[in-house]
């Protein structure tokens, strides 16, 4: 007899299809008791919640004690962009298409420029930053977008790379690209260096004027072995493939160009020293030596003989600083492992045994930007009286006269020089050259608008109030009309900015236009948060008393330079009880 005994029945569970459904089962059913459920969804409320908060909370902390002239949230400041299209597309010209166009592009800036805000305004994120930004630089050995780690401890500037190793910036698709921008201010930028080059030339040669153009390599052209491996020291200075054609173009056209980066390199192999700074953008006093008499040695045909001995003599004195492209890192406070560098400046003295200044009768005018400020103004940190127009001057054994500026040197000191001339202070008078003097890379990324050269004569110019007369100060209650652009900090190379404000008093209605602190030691201040409309109480005094100070100092201008041929005041934030009862409409 056979029994034959049925299989034992496996629970579905335990078999593997068996398992599948009840996984199926269990993720289209999870049971959350109600309190769990209530806390999860609050925390997650608060965690989105905190980040504004907290950035509310500052921003009005930081009014209520001063820091901040608005209690305005940064936040917001993006409903002021529909009208800044509005009125970009009202006030351009051509086809109803250009006029869109133009529209669009100012939404698109003031987009970028509100996300550039928040990102530096966010108290969260400035703190991820700095620590992101130390480990990439100590452990990693990595930099920033401003700023590469090259080698043996030399930092370099993103831009001057950029320059080096990007297109043509003759080429007809770059320059038909940045026609396209748009200047700060508005309108189009001018991206072709020869035009401006050439027209400012000629308008010199119409006043018996010779024009010397003198072009600063990047630090990366001359020192590319620093960067890279595949070069050697004093190998010849790297160049933009449209540098040639700029230089023939210029030369062919009558205009002298005195190429630095040739004598540079030489200098190199000659002496085996850097001509430039490990750690900033700017050349060494040896490099800005060999530059001065390279300069002195093409200047002297063209000028008068000198008349007399002015008595200039050299002093040596050691500067440390911390470079700017050190800065441009944007490591916390005290926590950077880069160490200050140390240089020994020549001091040019006169015969009264003071640092030599600029001379308004000199034959000569020098133009230009903070490659001939860096040993000459001290708010850069590398001394003083030992600038290229100082090194000119004793190379020369003559005085120099000079207008200069920190950063866009494409534009901003022939700017100057017609706002000199148009308010009647005739800086060309008794001039034989003029010396313009500028950054390689402005040719890619400067703006070559057009300057007119006024005949110089006081004009009538606007209704702005004074200031008063030298030494005087005033407190003043304003309504802000018209803020120039202030750069983010780090941005530029430069700890320093001055922004010019348009103001109209509150008492009398008359207009004026002051030049204020917007950047100081990498900081906005509370002018660069300025709204329009918005009043404000501030104590002036005349630009003149502050000048030769502060001239020098890169600036943002006012779009419509005809405010400025009256001369602006200096202004700054009112501080104490007088302030407070202004503000709450009291006596001024």
């Amino acid at each position: 007899m056979v029994t034959i005994t049925s299989p034992p029945v496996v629970p579905a569970a335990h078999t593997s299809e068996g398992r599948e459904q009840v996984a199926w089962r269990e993720i289209g059913h999870t049971t959350v008791r109600p309190a769990v459920a209530w806390a999860s969804a609050l925390a997650f409320v608060l965690l989105v919640l905190a980040v504004p908060v907290a950035q509310h909370s500052a921003e009005l902390g930081g009014h209520a004690d001063g820091q901040r002239a608005s209690w305005w949230p940064h936040a917001y400041d993006v409903l002021a962009v529909p009208a800044i299209g509005a009125r970009a597309l009202i006030g351009a010209n051509g086809s109803s298409l250009d006029r869109l166009l133009a529209g669009n592009r100012a939404m698109a800036a003031a987009i970028t420029s509100y996300q550039d805000e928040l990102e530096e305004t966010s108290i969260l994120g400035r703190a991820v930053r700095l620590r992101a930004q130390t480990v990439l630089t100590s452990r990693l050995g990595v930099g920033n977008e401003k700023a590469y780690l090259g080698r043996g401890g030399w930092i370099f500037y993103r831009p001057d790379l950029d320059y080096l190793t990007g297109p043509g910036f003759l080429e007809p698709a770059r320059l038909a690209a940045r026609s396209r921008e748009q200047r700060k201010g508005g309108g189009a930028v001018e991206p072709d260096p020869r035009l401006a080059i050439l027209d400012f030339a000629r308008q010199l040669h119409g006043r018996g004027i010779h024009l010397m153009l003198v072009v600063a390599p990047s630090k990366a052209a001359v020192h590319p072995e620093r960067f890279s491996a595949a070069y050697r020291a004093g190998d010849a200075p790297v160049r933009n493939p449209s540098f040639g054609v700029l230089l023939r173009d210029l030369q062919h056209r009558g205009v002298e160009v005195i190429d630095l980066a040739p004598a540079l390199c030489e200098a190199v192999r000659r002496t085996a020293r850097p001509q430039y700074l490990a750690t900033d953008t700017h050349w060494t006093p040896e490099g800005m030596a060999t530059a001065a008499r390279r300069v002195a040695d093409a200047l002297r045909k063209h000028l008068s003989p000198a008349s007399g001995d002015p008595g200039l003599v050299q002093r040596s004195r050691s500067v440390s600083n911390h470079g700017d492209l050190t800065l441009m890192l944007a490591l916390p406070t005290g926590q950077t492992a880069i160490p200050r560098e140390t240089v020994t400046i020549n001091e040019v003295i006169d015969c009264d045994s003071a640092l030599l200044k600029p001379a308004r009768d000199a034959q000569v005018l020098l133009l230009g930007d903070s490659f001939a400020n860096i040993y000459s103004l001290a708010a850069l940190g590398w001394g003083e009286g030992a600038g290229l127009a100082e090194q000119l001057a004793f190379e020369l054994g003559r005085p120099v006269d000079a207008l200069l500026r920190n950063d866009d040197g494409a534009h901003a000191t022939r700017a100057q020089l017609a706002r000199e001339l148009a308010a009647g202070r005739d800086r060309l008078a008794g001039k034989q050259v003029v010396v313009w003097e500028l950054a390689e890379r402005e040719f890619a990324f400067g703006d070559f608008a057009m300057v007119d050269l006024p005949a110089a004569s006081v004009t009538a110019g606007h209704a702005i109030a004074s200031a008063g007369p030298a030494g005087d100060r005033r407190l003043v209650q304003v309504r802000v009309a018209e803020l120039a652009e202030v750069p983010k900090p780090g941005s530029v190379p430069y700890r320093d900015h001055i922004v010019a404000v348009r103001l109209v008093e509150v008492a009398s209605a008359a207009q004026l236009v002051v030049y204020m602190w917007g950047m100081r030691d990498n900081v906005l201040t509370a002018a660069a948060r300025y709204q329009t409309g918005e009043i404000v109480t501030l104590t002036l005094s005349p630009w003149s008393a502050v000048s030769a100070d502060l001239e020098r100092i890169n600036r943002s201008e006012l779009d419509d330079s005809t405010l400025a041929l009256d001369a602006p005041a200096w202004a700054e934030p009112a501080t104490g009880p007088t302030a407070k009862a202004a503000s709450a409409g009291g006596s001024i």
